[in-house]
């Protein structure tokens, strides 16, 4: 379940439900892998936010870049929330232990 996790908080993908999912089990990995797994995830949304940039300054009619404007909203919303999920990590403002990691997992697998 780990390793999926990762995978989880890593990845954005469509749909937003597999990465909350993954929020709410953060607690199973290591601080230190969770961190990993969402700065990826930053750099990641940070690529895709350019990119709508890109797009949304590319001289097409704005109605025509309303989609993309959503979409640039949406990521972008969530890169800010993933920066200060990442800046409470490592200030130690949001942490947790083994013992903690351990009773989650075995709730879960039970």
């Amino acid at each position: 379940m780990p390793r999926r996790v990762t995978l989880l908080l890593e990845r954005p993908q469509g749909d937003s439900r597999a990465f909350t999912a993954a929020v709410s089990l953060i607690r199973c990995l290591p601080v230190a892998a969770a961190e990993r797994a969402l700065r990826t995830r930053a750099a990641t949304l940070e690529g895709a936010v350019a990119g709508l940039d890109a797009h949304l300054h590319s001289g097409l009619p704005a109605l025509l870049l309303l989609e993309v404007e959503c979409e640039r909203a949406l990521r972008a919303a969530e890169l800010d929330w993933v920066r200060g999920v990442l800046d409470r990590l490592r200030s130690g403002e949001l942490t947790w232990t083994a013992s903690l990691r351990a009773d989650l997992l075995d709730d879960v697998l039970e």
